[in-house]
């Protein structure tokens, strides 16, 4: 019932509230009906008054109520990550089982593993529901010898999915992703493959890896190949992406590989952003104004990923993310007989020191401060898990994941931006690179040549 019923009802019920006609002449009757005519003249006024200022006004649909979401931030956190999927685009968990010469059962994942950033109740207790397995391989790794051991790198992740099928599921698509997570409730498990080396110098070699499941290759590693520059090489030897770089920059583009320019040098990045005709990513890299090590990425090249419409994935290594930290373990290192040990020993104890660790709040201020310069659009997760010695305060573990998202609630990023940088953006890039590889198949079905 509206308010104009209400009145008309009030108005209805004066009305026959009236006292009848009486056949006898009563001296009380005339005031009795100008009483009534008095009182239907004010309820007709004020309707009149009511329909014309509701005619001023254009009609608003009553909000819907918003959903039940938990003040407490931790809680918060939680809520969005039961809901969205949550995915990261780096962790090194395969390159563990090498301890183990590729044993995918000397090590049970279904228990806490103190020695490991990954297992599977951690996995549950961070909500992760999508991972790109790195299949690392280390520069000490050359020619016929890398190719072979990437090879055995994805063969454990598959072995992986093979002896925790509850937990773990192959995708090599965007669409197989998000059905894993969504429908299957699993782990979607891809693989990026960390190294240009890995090929060996032979676009067939990337084109197989291709076939079995690789998704994006980091350009370079640490080391340069003969067709990239590392952002560790000062060299001189190779400058940035050669003409052959620019031919497996373009093959990757069109089989719907994404390309990685994480570890590579800003020349590469530049030039591999002039030959790409699809997003790039960085799988695990940051801001190299908050932390000026040649691993993060300048503000220009953030600027040129805005327009090719990539992805920045934040990288939890804390030399990465903590200038003091950077400093400490160099000034570490710099000191005579101070061995690998030492340099750890002293890297600790700064992190067990209130006043200095670097916190899952610095892994936060490398959000805000992309977020604020080229937008949220542009950024995800690639923890960089099991691959690194030294992790942030509060994310010391795959568990820890919801520390971040409490942390961004804090800032107060809305939920629609929190999902973006879980998974949202990252699924777009890896969506509008398929869509890219099938545009260029259209027009070369088939590679002839090398």
């Amino acid at each position: 019932m509206n308010k104009y019923n209400v009145l008309e009802n009030d108005e209805h019920h004066t009305a026959s509230s009236a006292p009848k006609k009486s056949k006898k002449k009563h001296v009380w009757y005339k005031p009795a009906i100008f009483l009534a005519a008095l009182t239907t003249l004010i309820v007709l006024g004020v309707f009149v008054i009511l329909l014309a200022r509701s005619a001023r006004r254009p009609y608003i649909p009553p909000t819907p109520p918003s959903p039940d979401v938990p003040k407490d931030p931790y809680k918060h956190a939680i809520y969005l990550l039961t809901n969205n999927m949550l995915m990261d685009s780096h962790n090194d968990l395969p390159w563990a089982y090498k301890l183990y010469d590729d044993n995918v059962s000397a090590i049970d994942l279904r228990v806490n593993q103190s020695d490991l950033d990954t297992d599977i109740p951690k996995i549950r207790e961070g909500h992760l529901g999508a991972q790109i397995w790195s299949v690392y391989v280390s520069c000490s790794y050359a020619g016929s010898l890398a190719v072979q051991a990437t090879m055995e790198q994805i063969d454990v992740v598959y072995r992986l999915a093979e002896a925790y099928p509850d937990v773990f599921e192959i995708a090599t698509s965007s669409a197989a992703t998000n059905s894993a997570w969504s429908s299957h409730h699993k782990v979607a498990s891809l693989m990026g493959m960390e190294g240009g080396h890995c090929i060996n110098n032979s676009i067939g070699a990337l084109r197989s890896f291709y076939q079995l499941g690789v998704r994006y290759m980091t350009l370079t590693h640490s080391c340069s190949t003969s067709w990239a520059q590392s952002s560790s090489d000062t060299s001189g030897d190779v400058i940035g992406l050669t003409e052959f770089g620019k031919e497996i920059v373009f093959e990757m583009n069109r089989m719907g590989m994404m390309v990685d320019l994480s570890h590579v040098a800003v020349q590469t990045m530049d030039d591999s952003l002039n030959a790409t005709l699809s997003p790039v990513i960085f799988s695990h890299s940051n801001a190299l104004a908050l932390c000026n090590t040649t691993r993060n990425v300048p503000d220009r090249i953030l600027h040129r990923l805005k327009d090719n419409n990539g992805v920045i994935m934040i990288n939890f290594y804390a030399a990465y993310i903590c200038e003091s930290f950077r400093l400490e373990q160099i000034r570490l290192s710099s000191i005579p007989n101070c061995t690998a040990a030492c340099v750890n020993a002293g890297l600790t104890a700064f992190q067990a020191n209130q006043t200095t660790a670097c916190t899952v709040s610095d892994v936060a201020d490398h959000i805000d401060y992309i977020k604020n310069l080229i937008g949220v659009d542009y950024i995800g997760i690639g923890s960089d898990f099991d691959g690194v010695d030294f992790l942030p305060v509060g994310l010391e573990n795959v568990g820890e994941y919801p520390n971040l998202f409490a942390e961004l609630v804090r800032r107060q990023y809305s939920d629609t931006d929190i999902v973006k940088i879980m998974s949202g953006n990252m699924m777009r890039v890896l969506a509008e690179v398929e869509q890219q590889s099938a545009s260029i198949k259209q027009k070369f079905p088939i590679v002839i040549s090398q």
